[in-house]
């Protein structure tokens, strides 16, 4: 019982004095643009991190030696480490980071290989009818008159399982036995 009550004691003593090395490591990351928000701040040692929020401000517990990586879309990322003779349980420190964007210039897609083809054949396409040209959907054309439902058929399974699986089919079915049996009496 005294070898579990040592050890007991031994470990939550080296747990305090960890707890005791550890820093608040705070500040604010900039950019030449104003503040970076949603920004990561992450402890390379241990993976775990924050994030910047919408005025730059960050907040982690760091250990002395720790590599701290600050990295954001459109950033380049940034290494930081934590000195070793900090004596303070507070350190803050001001992070500038550049911003790494490309321009890109303009693309066009197009069907044909050549944008003048597309621009030929877009102007030589007329519409049809009129009913084509104002189609309540692109690309699908109107058809005159009311759409006919399709005759349950083995053919056409959809149709002939939903047909024999209705309530309707059920009932109908019901109330042929009834007649049937009113029939025979």
């Amino acid at each position: 019982m005294k070898k579990i009550i040592f050890f007991f004691l031994l470990f939550t003593s080296t747990l305090v004095t960890k707890a005791q090395d550890q820093i608040n490591f705070n500040g604010k990351i900039l950019s030449s643009n104003g503040f970076v928000y949603n920004a990561n701040v992450i402890n390379k040692k241990i993976f775990k991190g924050s994030v910047s929020d919408f005025e730059g401000n960050f907040s982690l517990m760091v250990n002395k030696g720790d590599v701290i990586t600050f990295s954001s879309i459109g950033y380049k990322d940034f290494l930081y480490s934590i000195p070793d003779t900090i004596t303070d349980k507070n350190f803050r420190v001001i992070v500038q980071m550049i911003v790494d964007t490309v321009q890109i210039g303009e693309t066009v897609v197009t069907p044909w290989p050549l944008k003048k083809d597309f621009s030929r054949a877009f102007m030589n396409e007329k519409p049809k009818t009129e009913k084509e040209a104002i189609s309540a959907y692109a690309g699908f054309v109107e058809l005159e008159g009311d759409p006919k439902e399709p005759k349950p058929t083995i053919l056409n399974p959809i149709s002939f399982i939903a047909n024999v699986f209705s309530k309707k089919r059920i009932q109908q079915k019901k109330m042929e036995k009834y007649r049937q049996m009113l029939n025979e009496d």
